[in-house]
């Protein structure tokens, strides 16, 4: 029996342990629901930031801020919206990256 009990504390260190490895593996990560709740300075910000690494112009950015887009209008934002407030298609592409970068 104590055997037994001393099995049951390695596998629930083993399963702490994994938890903390998944844990980690998603920091830095940027969940969906949590964009929604960002206001229109933060969406401004994650471009300035992550943008580029999607290839995400100032340009771009510049028009997204002009039509006052959040996180819940950045992520439903379709191809057709973007090109009807004058983004060209090369930055629509980098900016569909960008969005389904979210987890």
């Amino acid at each position: 029996a104590a055997a037994a009990a001393a099995a049951t504390v390695s596998i629930d260190g083993l399963d702490s342990l994994f938890d903390d490895q998944s844990e980690g593996k998603d920091q830095g990560a940027i969940y969906r629901g949590d964009v929604a709740d960002w206001k229109e300075d933060e969406v401004k910000s994650w471009l300035e930031k992550s943008g580029k690494d999607f290839g995400i112009k100032g340009k771009t950015i510049s028009k997204l801020v002009e039509e006052d887009i959040d996180g819940e209008s950045l992520l439903s934002l379709s191809q057709e919206e973007m090109r009807g407030i004058g983004i060209t298609l090369g930055q629509v592409k980098a900016l569909v990256r960008a969005i389904e970068s979210f987890m």
